[in-house]
């Protein structure tokens, strides 16, 4: 009976160890499974996922078993929303949502804590939730070429994290910049010229 307690614990503390937090070097060097099939076979072994060009119309429902990943790219499919069910993968450092057709993200975006890079760019999305100032590690925000014109106020939580700011081919006015900038004064942000618009 002892020899079953300790072989328990000993998958317990070997499980607590896997699920780690990757830095940028580690993650570099993770292998990268490009095909769910594949993925599959060791789902607890899955860090890095590229799904691209895949004709994907929604995030398959398969990704939520892969506990420890953390790098998701699912650019250049047609997937609509980022549904509820993201908040199951809590280690996801980078999600890459580039060239979908994206117009709506839940809120549960706010409960992936490690996420360092989030991708939105070229997508039908008009707004972010508020709970987008809850990603206290989020670095990288790219909405280039997206319908984001107006942030809620809550966004400017990330003033002291958030390094970079893609809102190029975003068609605003130079308030709605002013406003943007007033928010998050210490982030590199990136514009096209002001229009007049509203």
């Amino acid at each position: 009976m002892k020899k079953i307690i300790v072989f328990v614990l000993f998958l317990v503390v070997l499980g607590a160890v896997k699920a780690q937090v990757l830095d940028s070097i580690e993650l570099s060097q993770a292998y990268e499974y490009t095909s769910l099939e594949e993925a599959l076979v060791e789902p607890e072994e899955v860090i890095v996922l590229t799904l691209k060009r895949d004709k994907l119309s929604e995030i398959p429902s398969e990704i939520y078993q892969f506990t420890n990943l953390q790098v998701l790219d699912l650019s250049k499919n047609k997937i609509t929303e980022i549904p509820e069910e993201i908040k199951q993968l809590k280690l996801l450092q980078e999600l890459n949502l580039f060239n979908n057709k994206v117009q709506t993200l839940s809120p549960a975006i706010g409960e992936l804590e490690n996420l360092r890079i989030l991708d939105l760019s070229k997508n039908p999305l008009g707004e972010l939730p508020k709970e987008i100032s809850t990603l206290k590690n989020l670095e990288r925000l790219i909405l280039w070429s997206t319908e984001v014109t107006e942030f809620p106020y809550s966004i400017s939580h990330l003033s002291e994290t958030l390094l970079f700011l893609d809102l190029r081919v975003v068609f605003m006015n130079q308030d709605r910049q002013n406003a943007i900038m007033d928010l998050l004064p210490n982030t590199t942000i990136m514009f096209s010229s002001s229009c007049n618009c509203n």
